[in-house]
């Protein structure tokens, strides 16, 4: 709860807020990501979520603080900007631009339902 206490101004706004925890998106736009992080193409899209996917499938500590370490090195290991490829994660995990910390929301939903989640967006973009 407290990761989201900061956000919520009503109680009725409680279960939108939530629902990136126990619900993963229903569908994934290329036009979505594309206008959350510019200047970036369908290609890109795909090589950042094949390269996320694959590090993350390596990694046991599930941890908050471990993952963003983890995420930072990979964006120097692949020369990208954290900025890009944390909003492409974040939509990509939570169908949103906005949502509580990527990592948090990482740690909270596990490794099996995060990798799912970026599996159903990477297979959904490529077939747009």
């Amino acid at each position: 709860m407290e990761i989201e206490q900061e956000r919520l101004k009503r109680l009725d706004e409680v279960k939108d807020a939530f629902r990136m925890f126990y619900q993963s998106p229903k569908e994934y736009s290329l036009e979505v990501i594309i206008d959350a992080i510019k200047k970036i193409e369908k290609g890109e899209v795909l090589r950042l979520l094949d390269e996320s996917i694959k590090h993350l499938e390596d990694i046991d500590n599930w941890d908050k603080i471990y993952l963003e370490e983890e995420m930072r090195r990979l964006c120097e290991l692949i020369n990208t900007k954290t900025k890009i490829l944390f909003m492409l994660l974040r939509v990509a995990v939570t169908g949103s631009r906005i949502s509580p910390p990527l990592f948090d929301v990482f740690e909270i939903i596990g490794k099996e339902e995060t990798l799912k989640r970026l599996r159903r967006c990477r297979m959904d973009i490529e077939t747009q």
